[in-house]
């Protein structure tokens, strides 16, 4: 009867410690590491260096790619911004629909709106009801002259966000649009 006694004290105390680490888990597996506080506290040059050196060592978590991406933008260094996030594209348990968003909106600054548009459309395949990439990739075909996309795409996000104070603006450049598409193929059909 002792040695049960025992055997059940000692089962007891396991499954308490492993109670214990069980619920502590996910607050050990997601402190914030050293370039993330740093980059929360508005300091993306000094966060760069750390995300840098936690992403080398292995240390990083899956969010320090968006983190050092986000830095690098901040910091106005586009180039640097859209490789960090196209570096945590290609590892597993990143969050794929944050980062192609946000390499996005980093090509977009460089001027790059081809690359932009594909980058949202990255986006779009995690969630397709991501509206916000479905607007941008609107935008960067806009500045890509890509007038049927633009269309196609602002329409698109109209009918999914119809509340949005946007709209009556969309809905002009819409209509300006469709006027453009109607001159340029009344122009190529007299040449």
């Amino acid at each position: 009867l002792l040695m049960k006694t025992r055997y059940s004290l000692k089962m007891q105390i396991i499954g308490s410690l492993a109670a214990i680490l069980i619920f502590n888990a996910p607050a050990m597996a997601f402190a914030e590491s050293e370039g993330e506080k740093l980059f929360k506290s508005n300091r993306p040059a000094e966060a760069i260096l750390f995300l840098e050196d936690e992403i080398k060592s292995g240390t990083a978590s899956s969010a320090a790619y968006n983190y050092l991406g986000l830095a690098y933008y901040q910091t106005g260094d586009y180039q640097n911004s859209v490789d960090a996030f196209a570096k945590g594209l290609k590892v597993p348990a990143t969050n794929k629909k944050v980062l192609s968003y946000n390499q996005g909106n980093s090509y977009y600054a460089m001027g790059d709106y081809e690359n932009a548009a594909k980058s949202y459309t990255l986006a779009l395949s995690a969630d397709p009801k991501y509206t916000q990439a479905l607007l941008n990739r609107g935008n960067s075909y806009l500045m890509a002259q890509k007038y049927s996309e633009t269309i196609s795409d602002y329409e698109r996000y109209i009918v999914m966000e119809p509340a949005d104070p946007q709209r009556p603006k969309l809905e002009q450049l819409l209509a300006m649009l469709k006027q453009e598409i109607v001159r340029q193929e009344e122009e190529a059909r007299i040449m």
